[in-house]
């Protein structure tokens, strides 16, 4: 049996603390790849110690410096890919392709979900000759978005940037059957971190328009996902408290798989109104349980959510605007429906684990062998 390309994968795993970024490890490794390819893993999550406590997160960094270069002399992985999300975890991530390449041949994938670089790329020069330092020891930089391509390019420069969004598990959306609750209610459903940075405070306040000044009275906020910093998810109830919506409005916590797709079939309108996001991966969920969607114009999210088509898009903070949407679709049960049905065309189409999965193998070998592979210059639509 001829042997398999070794590929150390370096993010964080598992299900506890879910986001962005472990959706897409946990995707990959539980794929068909993982029998295509010799996966070896480096789990880089932040325990909630060091979140609390950041002082002490360099000591973390050191640590998995040093599993890091275990790894590379122990399996000599063919590949490394490295997967970076905020500003903290790119400089970590940088420091790691760095000793890679300096004890290793091993080519580098570096993975972009970060949603807070273009500040720091805009308005520090200092970030800039980092971001260019550590893309060049790079083979490949897979980013989510052609938004996102042409702020890089624009701002540090042409690399070899490959576009791969996020994809969804359609299948397992199709298999999940849910009854539908016939209380009279309309359910609106946020799913993510409970905070500031994903407008958790505009939703509430149009939340209120609706009911207060609309006499909206049978609608529903389904809230899911754990706070992002600690004591977040405390202000936001006490916010609600004081804006007399709590009685509306359900917090059901971190809920992934079948618990998740639950809520969500049973939902009639979803809603992301971040202040920050690359790319909005649940958003993508919502449209493959067939719901429409509302978000803001935030990274990649314009590129898949069209306004008026298949949703509505609104400008960061815009209480109005998203009071708006919202309203239009509670009047509307056949716009919601009729949106619905085009997200859950467009993931079939586009954004499926199949058509995302095809792209990740099409690069490994790509990245392994020099050769370009024609997989990945199909558009997404």
């Amino acid at each position: 049996m001829k042997d398999r390309i070794k590929i150390l994968s370096v993010g964080p795993y598992g299900e506890r603390r879910i986001g962005g970024v472990q959706y897409v490890t946990n995707m990959i490794l539980n794929s068909f790849l993982k029998e295509k390819y010799e996966f070896i893993v480096l789990d880089t999550t932040i325990p909630i110690f060091y979140h609390e406590w950041r002082i002490f997160r360099f000591f973390l960094t050191l640590q998995f410096a040093a599993r890091l270069i275990f790894i590379l002399f122990r399996k000599r992985p063919h590949i490394m890919h490295i997967h970076s999300s905020n500003v903290a975890s790119f400089l970590e991530k940088g420091f790691l392709i760095l000793l890679c390449k300096l004890f290793s041949s091993t080519k580098i994938i570096l993975h972009l979900h970060g949603s807070r670089f273009e500040f720091l790329l805009k308005n520090k020069p200092w970030f800039r000759k980092m971001v260019k330092m550590v893309f060049t020891m790079t083979d490949a930089i897979i980013i989510l978005s052609e938004n996102f391509k042409q702020l890089l390019t624009n701002l540090v420069g042409t690399y070899n940037y490959i576009i791969i969004p996020h994809g969804v598990d359609k299948r397992l959306y199709d298999e999940t059957i849910v009854e539908r609750l016939n209380d009279g209610k309309v359910r609106l459903s946020f799913i993510g971190l409970i905070g500031e940075r994903k407008g958790c405070y505009e939703l509430g306040v149009a939340f209120k328009k609706l009911v207060a000044e609309h006499n909206i009275k049978n609608l529903h906020l389904e809230m899911v996902g754990r706070e992002e910093e600690p004591g977040e998810l405390e202000a936001i109830k006490n916010f609600y408290e004081r804006l007399g919506i709590l009685p509306y409005v359900t917090f059901y916590g971190l809920k992934v798989g079948h618990e998740k797709i639950k809520i969500l079939k049973q939902s009639d309108i979803f809603v992301l109104p971040s202040r920050h996001d690359s790319f909005g991966i649940v958003n993508l969920e919502a449209m493959a349980a067939g719901l429409p969607v509302i978000s803001t114009r935030q990274g990649a999210i314009p590129e898949y959510l069209i306004d008026g088509e298949n949703g509505f898009l609104f400008e960061i903070g815009d209480v109005e605007a998203l009071t708006e949407k919202i309203r239009i679709l509670y009047n509307n049960q056949e716009l919601r429906e009729k949106m619905g049905l085009k997200n859950k065309k467009k993931i079939a189409t586009f954004y499926s684990f199949d058509q995302i999965l095809k792209k990740y193998d099409a690069l490994y070998q790509q990245v392994h062998t020099g050769k370009n592979q024609a997989e990945l210059n199909t558009p997404f639509i």
